[in-house]
């Protein structure tokens, strides 16, 4: 975690270096600039769908009492946009920001906004070949909003094509109680030292300046299927139980019909031992009395 005390002085848009080094390392450290991929873990999301109609020019103030309803022009658009609270539990890195000291001087400080950080995914159009950009980029930035008395938030705006927002919100329509994932890159800098040393896996400590560019990666939306599985190994359950309670059923059965069958041969071997024993009486008179 960075200081607040700690103090950067920028040599370049690309490159901070410590203020006040100590005085046995051979050069200041840095802190340098590149694209920096974040995971944005959401809560609270939202799904927004706007439209416009009309738009307005601006003019001057001779200029608009003139006809008034010729400054008025159609601009008929539709947009869905998604927004969410980043949930702070569920996130790695830790973003700063460097704040100018003074207006004519270099030494910026670290400070860290007090609000929260929104995040905003929003349909757009691929831009234009440009000089210093390239063709077919679906723009977005990370700012402080600072403004206003008692604000102070860190904002992401994205921007993605249509048919991707609307994946990304038929997914969440779906399941109200999914997760819901961004990853983007970030222009930020970040130390040298981590750079260096640190495991991919490790939190890492990130530093924008003013407004920056910031590009959407990729989102997900994770839906909990588990009921279902649940479901299915329920009817499993009853389907076992069932055949136990059959097994069961059946072997009392089995033995019913044995001792059906026993007895019912028993029956003609009585009567056979009971002629036998007869037999023998006779056999033993007829010998007493010759």
């Amino acid at each position: 975690m960075i200081s607040t005390n700690e103090k950067l002085r920028k040599i370049s848009d690309a490159i901070f270096q410590e203020a006040q080094p100590p005085e046995d390392r051979s050069r200041p450290l840095e802190w340098r600039r590149s694209f920096n991929f974040v995971r944005l873990p959401l809560k609270n999301v939202q799904v927004i769908n706007s439209c416009t109609v009309h738009d307005c020019d601006f003019v001057l103030d001779d200029e608009r009492n003139a006809n008034p309803v010729n400054l008025i022009k159609p601009n008929v658009k539709s947009k869905i946009s998604i927004t969410g609270i980043l949930d702070e539990d569920k996130t790695r890195d830790s973003i700063y920001f460097a704040i100018k000291e003074n207006k004519d001087g270099d030494i910026y400080g670290i400070g860290r906004h007090k609000g929260k950080t929104t995040i905003t995914i929003k349909s757009g159009e691929p831009t234009e070949e440009q000089k210093n950009a390239p063709a077919g980029l679906y723009w977005g930035n990370a700012f402080r909003m600072n403004f206003d008395p008692g604000e102070d938030d860190l904002c992401f705006e994205l921007s993605m094509p249509e048919e991707q927002i609307n994946t990304l919100v038929a997914s969440l329509r779906a399941d109200q109680n999914s997760i819901t994932e961004l990853g983007a890159y970030l222009l930020s800098y970040t130390f040298e030292v981590d750079d260096a040393l640190r495991e991919h896996y490790h939190p890492r400590d990130i530093v924008i300046n003013d407004s920056t560019l910031c590009f959407a990666a990729w989102s997900g939306v994770t839906s909990k299927i588990g009921a279902q599985e649940l479901q299915g190994d329920l009817e499993q359950v009853e389907e076992d139980d069932a055949e136990y309670h059959e097994e069961q059923t059946v072997e009392p059965r089995s033995h019913q019909e044995l001792l059906q069958a026993i007895t019912s041969y028993s029956k003609p071997l009585t009567s056979l031992v009971t002629a036998i024993w007869v037999l023998i009486v006779v056999i033993a008179l007829n010998a007493l009395f010759r």
